[in-house]
């Protein structure tokens, strides 16, 4: 086990924004910690308003319960759930406390990405879960101390780089899911967002 990667722990906030106009939001994020490390997923059900809303909670209920390691078997339960649903695109992700293994399975246009020793994208699958999903494949990285892990809907702007938020890094996962919001967020979309930070 390696020095820099033994007993990590994570802190981590969520932040969910309801589109301008809108009376709830059709977005839903989860983080359940777990003895073997942190189960995340971000959920944004299809459209806008009560019917994306109902499918987000659905979804958001069904993954609090679900949290597990194999994110993969996860995401294919969340599929087979939300059948006869208009659907929703999701990620979802767990972060290994022992070692820093990071494994994260999507479908659909939910944004995952790391920040600090090393900048990783993971690309998820195309579909629509609950309606459609070709296939699904668990994506690996590794984080280590300091490194900051960002899930959030395409209410946010997947635009942004690390020069454009340069005090990520620096910043609380409070701060981060705040600022991502504020500065990237579209009005005229829900937002959904999650921050996790790593440290010893």
């Amino acid at each position: 086990m390696s020095p820099t990667t033994a007993s990590l722990r994570f802190d981590f906030d969520t932040l969910v924004r309801k589109k301008l106009g809108e009376r709830v939001s059709g977005d839903a994020v989860v983080a359940v910690e777990h003895r073997d490390g942190l189960f995340v997923a971000v959920v944004d059900g299809l459209g806008h308003g009560p019917p994306a809303a109902v499918v987000a909670e659905r979804a958001k209920a069904f993954l609090a319960d679900a949290a597990a390691p194999d994110v993969g078997r996860v995401l294919q339960r969340l599929h087979e759930h939300l059948r006869g649903t208009i659907g929703a695109v999701a990620s979802v992700a767990f972060l290994h406390a022992a070692t820093g293994d990071v494994l994260v399975a999507g479908v659909g246009n939910i944004s995952v990405r790391i920040f600090g020793s090393a900048s990783t994208r993971f690309t998820p699958d195309a579909g629509v879960v609950g309606q459609r999903v070709r296939s699904i494949r668990e994506l690996h990285a590794r984080v280590v101390v300091g490194d900051v892990l960002v899930m959030h809907t395409d209410g946010v702007s997947e635009r942004f780089e690390l020069k454009d938020y340069p005090r990520l890094l620096g910043h609380g996962p409070a701060d981060i899911t705040r600022s991502l919001v504020r500065r990237f967020g579209k009005d005229h979309d829900d937002a959904g967002c999650v921050a996790v930070k790593v440290r010893q």
